[in-house]
């Protein structure tokens, strides 16, 4: 009786370490209730030898449907891959993944969350409607061959499920050769909140997703798999370390680890992610044993062209002058990446030889840097990488201070709250009299950090008090003379009117202090 009672404990004891290794019961988890469901589908080998076949999209459904399981604490997982015999009901032919979908919404309650995620190819019609092609889909009649992605979201619509997210990944380089089908590849399809919470594409609109050639999946799914992981919950990535991985954390990590990828390979991908309202931001998705990861280091110049944040171009209304910062004009600004911190004095150091910073600190933002210094700067790291840095235009730095297209409209950069995101004069925790490291108060709505306080910020442009009532449109510079040149963000010395993100500064090109340093750009 002894030895039985010993064994069973033992048996507990495994059982609750495994548990406390994947970490918190999300379902205990406030707006977590209700059954988790996941199809995850990939196509390796398609039935028509026209389409061309993939090496990772198998892999990429089989790991992601494991970490749901493992780390989502799915209760239900379907993995639909052309690995399995075409006569079951894992087969991703289009019958039998409507047959799946079919059944699954005869079990679905408006509290559960549902994931569909898609690895393989895709297309889009004239009127930017997206298509999966699967197992069996017919080149010679590509749409009604192929799963109209919209049948998925109209399943989530009809049975009332709020918590959904689609990862999908067909925006593969080439569909097929010589039938004329490859410049309709898929496009970023958006959808309303009734539909689905949250959408994750593994490329924007004209770009293509790739196989990772030196890994066993595509490299969005390789990043998802990451962020589901744990990784996603660093800080670095709008993570807060609580152990549970939100769609809000995937999204960021995802963005930006896939980006970085891309720059090292030469590749364009960029990730497009939409989540419809704040609340399904902060929904869980994972949840791993919960220890706070450590941060990127900023305090080497090997992070400068690592510590990017890609900004989606569009469209925004952009602030007035000194004295008068309500929005006076429409403004567009395209594509661009932009630093996720201010230049630090260790890399200002290592590209200049040189650290003119009154305070001094590697993960301090360098400072007493005239313009002119700044535009040595991003001219010699152009030089040194061989990619082309310089200094934001002013348009561009507002839009990115503003949040770009996920902009909630804040009065400073992330928040209407400024101890939250600004060290300024007015600091409640005694940021007066020096600067502080870059990243330590919270980031904006797309995981900018400082953009409002620290320090003053320069821009390429010319200052003109009334520029922007009659500037151009579309990707305004600023006017072609002036004698100074504009500020941006306010700065440790200066008092909370100034680190609004309308708010306009100016100095003399030639002038520096320790309350202005600046950040970098580049073009995609």
């Amino acid at each position: 009786m002894k030895t039985k009672l010993i064994f069973l404990l033992l048996i507990l004891t495994g059982f609750l370490f495994a548990q406390a290794e994947k970490g918190i019961s999300i379902k205990s988890q406030a707006g977590n209730e209700g059954k988790r469901w996941a199809i995850c589908v990939g196509i390796n080998d398609y039935d028509d030898k026209g389409i061309l076949d993939l090496k990772k999209a198998q892999n990429d459904a089989e790991a992601l449907g494991a970490a749901l399981k493992d780390y989502g604490q799915f209760d239900y997982v379907y993995k639909m891959t052309d690995k399995n015999d075409p006569r079951s009901d894992e087969y991703p032919s289009l019958r039998k993944l409507r047959s799946k979908l079919k059944y699954l919404k005869g079990f679905l309650s408006p509290e559960d969350l549902v994931v569909f995620s898609f690895s393989g190819h895709g297309v889009s019609n004239k009127n930017g409607e997206s298509y999966l092609v699967l197992s069996d889909s017919d080149p010679n009649d590509i749409y009604s061959t192929s799963l109209k992605l919209k049948e998925v979201t109209d399943i989530l619509k009809t049975s009332g499920v709020k918590k959904s997210l689609l990862l999908v990944d067909a925006c593969r380089e080439v569909l097929q050769e010589n039938k004329g089908i490859n410049q309709n590849g898929l496009k970023a399809e958006k959808f309303e909140k009734s539909e689905v919470a949250a959408t994750f594409y593994a490329t924007k609109d004209g770009w293509f997703s790739y196989e990772d050639d030196k890994g066993e999946f595509g490299a969005f799914t390789k990043y998802v798999l990451k962020g589901i992981e744990g990784e996603a919950d660093n800080s670095d990535y709008q993570g807060n370390g609580d152990g549970i991985v939100t769609f809000t954390e995937l999204a960021s990590f995802v963005e930006d680890g896939v980006t970085d990828w891309a720059l090292s390979k030469g590749k364009q991908q960029r990730p497009y992610t939409q989540i419809n309202g704040e609340k399904f931001g902060d929904l869980a998705l994972a949840s791993y044993k919960g220890v706070q990861l450590n941060r990127k280091s900023t305090s080497s110049s090997e992070g400068v062209s690592s510590d990017f944040i890609f900004v989606q171009g569009g469209t925004f209304q952009m602030g007035g002058t000194e004295s008068d910062e309500k929005p006076v004009h429409s403004v567009t600004v395209g594509d661009f990446y932009i630093g996720k911190y201010e230049v630090t004095q260790a890399q200002y150091q290592a590209v200049m030889g040189k650290n003119p910073s009154n305070f001094k600190g590697d993960n301090l933002p360098v400072e007493s840097v005239t313009w002119n210094d700044a535009v040595e700067y991003c001219r010699k790291l152009s030089q040194k990488e061989g990619v082309t840095y310089r200094l934001p235009t002013e348009a561009e730095w507002e839009y990115a201070a503003r949040g770009g297209n996920q902009s909630r409209a804040y009065e400073y950069s992330g928040s209407s709250n400024i101890d939250e995101v600004a060290w300024q004069s007015g600091d409640k925790w005694g940021s007066l009299g020096s600067t502080k490291s870059v990243g330590g108060k919270k980031p904006n709505e797309i995981g900018i950090y400082d953009m409002s306080g620290n320090v003053w910020e320069w821009c390429s442009d010319w200052y003109g008090s009334d520029y922007y009532r009659n500037s151009p449109s579309s990707n305004p510079a600023g006017p072609s003379t002036g004698s100074s040149r504009v500020l941006r963000g306010g700065s440790w010395s200066y008092y909370p009117v100034s680190c609004r993100v309308a708010y306009r500064g100016r100095g003399n090109p030639t002038n520096s202090g320790s309350y202005s340093g600046f950040r970098v750009v580049r073009l995609p």
